[in-house]
């Protein structure tokens, strides 16, 4: 069973009081807030040699959640597509009462029924909900470098629409390597590549005026992030479509206003129409390569797709120059 424990820090905190371990998935549908939670079964019980080989393999997932600003606060947004508060006022207004609505839908939707999925599939996991983060942590198989750590950690936004979006299926990465094993699928709502993208380089550019990045370390999977979207070809979709760049600069100007270091407000606008900077310089580069080497180090990218940091600076250089030479 599950032992709700409400903390005075504000904090809620739910313990598996007993159970075994295994490999947990976990899906959230941001459309039904339904969770998928189940665990990867064997279809033998004979071990493989590179089921062992997994075993020994932490486990880390970071997955941002949209819960659409219309339907958590309609009487403030009405029923456009683009939502926006109209002036600093409004904007103060909405935000608060995001902060106050959130953790409150997450702690009573969310919480019990991954809860109630986890001691359906007799799984042990501590959960753990701070605010608008909810992490499900699990027992480590092994201690690595600390990079990766053992938890799933859903982080939930609710400022946008998260539109455009699209069904997709979604399978787990070691399910290729691993044929003797069942894992789970899904079929969540998800925000689009296109607008995925333009979400992620406004991030990175705020990154290079700053020379920081909000959130500390694990930072440089968004440098990688970017040349797999690349690669598929959702880039070059992205680029084609400007009316999603500007939209994402729309709402980050209002709700996420940055300055850099000489004390000026970044411009998204002006980023995403042709100035976009995704190459940091000076002492933010060498700290974005020292992420880098530590997220390859814990081996939390496929040996295939793991570039050197040289490499992987000329891929975000030509996606850079991709989208400003688009305008």
């Amino acid at each position: 069973m599950w032992r709700r424990r409400d903390r005075a820090d504000h904090r809620i905190c739910w313990s598996r009081v007993s159970g075994s371990s295994g490999l947990l998935m976990c899906f959230f549908n941001r459309r039904s807030a339904s969770i998928l939670c189940s665990r990867a079964e064997p279809r033998c019980r004979r071990r493989s040699r590179s089921s062992d080989a997994f075993r020994k393999t932490a486990l880390f997932q970071k997955t941002p959640i949209t819960w659409d600003i219309r339907a958590l606060a309609p009487e403030l947004t009405g029923e456009g597509t683009e939502p926006l508060p109209q002036n600093p006022s409004q904007e103060k207004r909405w935000t608060k009462e995001i902060r106050k609505r959130l953790p409150l839908q997450i702690a009573e939707q969310i919480v019990p029924a991954i809860g109630a999925a986890l001691a359906a599939q007799d799984l042990e996991a501590d959960l753990l909900q701070e605010s608008e983060r909810f992490y499900i942590r699990y027992p480590a198989l092994t201690a690595g470098t600390g990079y990766v750590r053992p938890e799933i950690l859903l982080e939930f936004g609710a400022r946008s629409t998260g539109e455009p979006s699209d069904v997709r299926t979604v399978v787990a990465d070691a399910a290729a390597f691993l044929p003797g094993v069942v894992f789970p699928t899904a079929s969540p709502g998800t925000m689009r590549p296109e607008r995925t993208f333009w979400e992620k380089a406004p991030a990175m550019h705020v990154y290079c005026a700053q020379g920081a990045f909000r959130g500390g370390n694990r930072f440089s999977r968004h440098w990688h992030d970017i040349t797999r979207l690349d690669a598929a070809g959702f880039v070059d979709a992205a680029v084609r479509d400007p009316e999603v760049g500007l939209a994402v600069a729309r709402h980050k100007s209002v709700f996420f206003q940055e300055k850099g270091v000489d004390g000026a407000i970044i411009n998204y606008a002006s980023a995403v129409a042709g100035q976009l900077q995704l190459i940091p310089s000076g002492e933010a580069l060498r700290i974005l390569q020292t992420d880098y080497a530590q997220m390859i180090e814990d081996r939390l990218l496929p040996e295939d797709e793991a570039d050197t940091f040289r490499r992987l600076l000329e891929r975000c250089q030509e996606v850079q120059d991709k989208a400003n030479l688009s305008r």
